[in-house]
């Protein structure tokens, strides 16, 4: 009997640490996947204004 208990003890244990890890692994996606997100706002928004201050430096030097 104690040997069955163990092993149920044992395989809730790991059931456990499963779920655990998927949910440390789902929360490093969303992590990523937010970091993903502010790196992409942040190029384009630096895209933008380049290019924005490059046609302004144009339309000044064309008056």
């Amino acid at each position: 009997m104690d040997a069955t208990m163990e092993i149920y003890k044992t395989r809730k244990m790991v059931q456990a640490s499963e779920v655990k890890a998927d949910q440390l692994g789902l929360e490093r996606s969303e992590q990523l996947r937010k970091l993903y997100l502010t790196a992409n706002t942040i190029t384009e928004n630096v895209l933008f204004r380049v290019a924005f201050f490059s046609l302004l430096r144009v339309l000044r030097f064309s008056q």
